[in-house]
């Protein structure tokens, strides 16, 4: 996320550089940490299911870079057990991943500490003044309930005590490094949230109106998009440049409330940041933060800006995100995703995988991105005690709510319909590096009209044995299944390479695997700051030094490009023909459209597994070896799938795309299958399916399936097993 510094501002304040971490020709996987389901939980006053995701970003010039994103969940908060914390932490900087993890540790225990406390205080006082001062609502509900401006004072405290802590631990240097901070308590009474922002994640709330889903923002960015943070900053002594300024590219801006910031600076992704007037250093893009003790001195501090809100019956979906996400995707583009899904953890790992897809086709890396999404199912204990949300954006607390007409004009506000303005939000980008989009808009491939079968490449059986040995050896395929690797061998091209020919020219956008079957080949590597040569690549002498040579020594064949298998990124090297030689090439398009079919394969095997009767009396490899055996066909819609009286002969499982009976008008979607019912019984359908639109299916004939097993032989010895586990069991 957005803290930048020169090497030299680094050097000076730190006391050391930075070392430069060498690139790895072999791409390291983005690592995802998830829960493996998600979870169920009343929160304060709502019945909440609950899920996690966090994929830690690409970086083809750091590939083991942590993942600097952060988040947690804590239930009994305050000694409440029903008051629950999520948060998610964004860090930047060097140390930011350290910084990210001590706000996740610490931030939870020390509100649980202080709200624990503030109930304590008006448990005491509930019991001195009575009922009285209960009827006067100084306090509500019970005897430890506490006001709304009591738990924002609870949660500001607790941002300000983590971010003096973390400026003390000596294990984290936190100077230029930092986190953001987004994160919703639920609490009472009734069933409210109080949200808590520091930097630029956000919380989009989902409501269900009229059959629509709305996204309705319950945090604004801090950053300098921002007149009121922008100014803020400036009145601290900070200087608010873009990367671009500061390298002398663009015109200084005289900054005033009226400039538009994401439509005059930030075309190309370079947003406003904030520097101190000494030197090339914090360039932090946000305006508030736990850490970054350099930038606090220029006004980006810990104090949270505050929302407190009840929930009402319309409030359907929560999603709190680092910026990874909203880089490229608006909160209803987030809130339209999730409403597609019933699981939060479905919804989690769709808006995971669209944010990265679009960070590859504007940049060549991808932020970490963190999300938590809650599904709110029911309000209980729902006491209306406020019409409008209560809000909090400044320091101190005499004037901390949104309803005081001290309040300055800027401070987050609730129109009528309870929407946050989001006025000053960072822009989602749109924007893209020319030559970048040129280049993906030529090699983009449609992966659905790449048809394996038409792809196959006939190969003596010692050809086959080398393309297996490398892709059995190379970590990019090691996830696969053997059907899987077979089809690889399969569709793998022979390429014949004369003396001098560019396999690779450094910059274009990669397409293809290579195998080194005979010849060698050498790599060259433009040195930093050197211009392009003119393509097309002619002569290799322009195109850098020699790097590295490819060349197959007894058994040992190379491979290099494996990145393109999973990237759509320009290549960061050249590959030349040193001798005549012969590659054998994967274009990434077959090589998606054989793992994508690995993931609908193993949910196919999943619902055979777990939902068809007929088929349990199965083993798991038997189930595996029957899905393998079912075709892929294509409907169009209005196709009929199968005719009501016409004899069954398969079994149809809905890949993609949608189904419906057309006797009762029941539609089966992703995942649902029909005509499981007749694979231990002959007949003829009773119903008649018609796809809806373009649909995709897996048939699994039932020839196909008696041929492999006999079904009520299976049944029989399924059931002797089942007895002589009961009767053990009934003997112990």
């Amino acid at each position: 996320m957005g803290c930048t510094s020169s090497k030299e501002a680094v050097s000076d304040i730190q006391g050391r550089r930075r070392s430069s971490i060498p690139t790895d020709k072999d791409t390291v996987e983005g690592r995802i940490e998830a829960c493996s389901e998600f979870s169920s939980c009343r929160a304060g006053g709502a019945v909440v299911r609950y899920a996690y995701l966090s994929q830690r970003g690409y970086y083809p010039d750091e590939l083991d870079k942590a993942n600097q994103d952060a988040f947690s969940v804590t239930h009994g908060i305050g000694g409440v057990e029903n008051d629950s914390f999520f948060g998610v932490y964004d860090g930047h900087g060097r140390e930011g991943d350290l910084c990210a993890k001590f706000v996740k540790r610490e931030l939870p225990v020390h509100l649980n500490r202080i709200v624990e406390r503030a109930r304590s205080k008006a448990a005491n006082s509930h019991s001195i003044l009575g009922k009285a001062a209960a009827a006067s609502g100084s306090i509500r509900g019970s005897k430890n309930e506490l006001k709304s401006e009591a738990i924002q004072r609870a949660i500001h405290c607790t941002h300000v005590r983590c971010n003096a802590e973390l400026h003390a631990n000596e294990d984290v240097d936190d100077k230029l490094s930092g986190t953001t901070a987004i994160s919703v308590y639920f609490h009472g009474p009734g069933a409210r949230i109080t949200v808590a922002n520091v930097g630029d994640s956000r919380a989009v709330m989902g409501q269900l109106r009229k059959n629509a889903y709305r996204a309705l923002p319950l945090s604004r960015d801090q950053t300098p998009y921002r007149a009121d943070e922008r100014m803020r900053v400036i009145k601290a002594g900070a200087r608010v440049l873009s990367l671009d300024q500061i390298e002398g590219l663009e015109p200084i801006t005289d900054w005033d409330n009226e400039v538009e910031l994401g439509e005059e600076i930030d075309e190309w992704g370079d947003p406003p940041r904030v520097w101190s007037p000494d030197g090339e250093y914090p360039g932090t893009a946000f305006t508030r933060s736990l850490g970054d003790l350099v930038a606090e001195q220029l006004g980006v501090y810990a104090e949270p800006e505050m929302i407190t809100k009840e929930l009402s019956p319309e409030d359907k979906i929560l999603v709190i995100a680092s910026d990874g996400v909203f880089e490229f995707l608006t909160n209803q583009s987030v809130i339209d995703i999730c409403a597609k899904f019933q699981s939060p953890l479905e919804a989690c790992r769709a808006i995971v995988a669209e944010a990265y897809e679009l960070w590859l086709q504007y940049e060549l890396r991808t932020d970490d991105i963190t999300i938590i999404c809650i599904f709110v199912d029911d309000l209980v204990d729902v006491v209306h005690t406020h019409t409008q949300p209560e809000g909090s954006s400044r320091r101190g607390w005499a004037n901390s709510l949104i309803g005081d007409k001290a309040m300055n004009e800027n401070s987050d506000r609730l129109d009528h319909n309870q929407d946050l303005h989001e006025d000053g939000n960072k822009p989602v980008r749109t924007g893209v590096d020319a030559m970048i989009k040129q280049l993906q808009v030529k090699n983009r491939v449609d992966y659905d009209e790449v048809n394996i079968a038409d792809l196959v490449v006939e190969k003596t059986p010692e050809e086959r044995q080398r393309i297996s040995e490398v892709i059995v050896g190379n970590s990019t395929f090691q996830n696969i299944s053997p059907q899987q690797k077979e089809q690889l061998y399969d569709v793998m091209e022979k390429m014949e390479v004369k003396k001098g020919k560019f396999v690779i020219t450094q910059g274009t956008i990669g397409d293809y695997f290579y195998i080194v079957d005979n010849g060698k080949f050498e790599v060259r590597v433009l040195p930093d700051g050197a211009d392009m040569p003119l393509r097309p690549a002619e002569n290799p002498e322009d195109w850098g030094n020699v790097v590295h040579e490819y060349c197959p020594a007894g058994s040992a064949h190379p491979s290099f490009g494996e990145i393109a298998l999973l990237h759509s990124i320009p290549r960061a090297a050249s590959v030349v023909a040193q001798t005549d030689g012969v590659l054998w090439a994967l274009h990434r398009a077959v090589f998606k459209k054989i793992i994508l079919e690995r993931s609908d394969r193993s949910n196919y095997q999943k619902a055979m597994r777990r939902k068809v009767d007929a088929l349990k009396v199965l083993e798991r490899t038997e189930i595996e070896i029957l899905a393998n055996k079912a075709e892929e066909v294509l409907f169009q819609g209005g196709d009929v799938i199968v005719k009501k009286g016409d004899a069954t002969d398969a079994f149809y499982f809905v890949v993609h795309g949608k189904c419906v009976q057309k006797e009762d008008g029941k539609e089966l979607n992703e995942n649902e299958f029909f005509g499981d019912e007749y694979l231990s019984t002959e007949g003829n359908y009773d119903y008649t399916i018609e796809a809806s639109g373009t649909t995709k299916c897996f048939k699994l004939s039932f020839a196909a399936c008696t041929d492999e097993y006999d079904l009520g032989e299976k049944s029989m010895m399924y059931e002797q097993r089942k007895s002589s586990r009961n009767l053990i069991l009934n003997k112990s």
